[in-house]
């Protein structure tokens, strides 16, 4: 049986289907983009937006994100036996398409980054991805970074900068 040729610069999902379902399991995800304006208006706005509509199609419970003008931070878990691979799928998907309409492309890179996470490894994969654009130079703070959010936590309540 012939297997059909990889292109060599394709990065492959790296895990099974069934760690990328598993209920629960939380993930640090990062997907690029080949421009760098994602944080520029309207397109921050929209990526933020697009958060609730992909959570909405396939649900999963988004503890924290991250837009910066190159890549998406979020880290986030599988609900109801749906896949982190179909949650990503359906963000990139609604982002372009809601990106379109306002005449913009979003090119994004294919695939994505990942790294799974034990419940104790939560707390630093949040303050990672909050702490983003700190360690870029765009901010001094994390909260004064517009585009950040969650789905699960009122992130003002809580001192993610304890260590």
């Amino acid at each position: 049986m012939l297997v059909p040729a990889r292109h060599p610069s394709r990065k492959t999902i790296r895990l099974t289907e069934d760690v990328y379902r598993t209920v629960g399991l939380p993930f640090l995800i990062t997907f690029n983009l080949r421009r760098g304006d994602a944080a520029s208006e309207p397109l921050g706005s929209l990526l933020q937006a697009t958060f609730a509509r992909a959570t909405a199609a396939v649900p999963c419970d988004v503890f924290v994100w991250c837009v910066m003008p190159d890549h998406v931070h979020t880290v986030l878990a599988p609900r109801l036996g749906r896949s982190v691979v179909e949650w990503v799928g359906a963000y990139k998907s609604l982002a372009s398409t809601a990106a379109r309409k306002l005449g913009c492309a979003l090119g994004w890179q294919r695939s994505f980054h990942d790294r799974v996470l034990q419940p104790d490894n939560l707390r630093d994969a949040v303050l990672y991805t909050l702490l983003n654009p700190v360690r870029a130079g765009l901010v001094h703070c994390w909260e004064a970074w517009p585009l950040h959010g969650s789905l699960e936590w009122d992130l003002s309540t809580a001192n993610w900068d304890e260590a």
